[in-house]
């Protein structure tokens, strides 16, 4: 059994940065919405970098399970336009 430094369930900060792709935030909200019950996005928050190439999607959830973050991260991390997930 592996250990985290988390009790679940929790709020947790989750960051996907990538080059700004007009359907990049729609694709986060897609994956968390498929893994996530509707309340558990408690906040959806987007930035753009200052020359405009890339877009920040920082997420606060509630995260059920290890397995839950790890599965998000995976998913998310596919896509083309995702540089990193945070």
């Amino acid at each position: 059994m592996t250990e985290t430094a988390f009790t679940f369930p929790c709020e947790f900060p989750l960051k996907v940065m990538g080059t700004k792709d007009v359907g990049l935030d729609h694709f986060v909200k897609e994956v968390l919405s498929t893994h996530l019950a509707e309340d558990a996005i408690l906040e959806f928050k987007e930035r753009e970098s200052s020359g405009g190439k890339y877009i920040s999607l920082t997420a606060i959830i509630v995260a059920e399970s290890k397995a839950q973050l790890d599965t998000l991260y995976e998913q998310l991390s596919a896509h083309e336009h995702v540089k990193m997930v945070l």
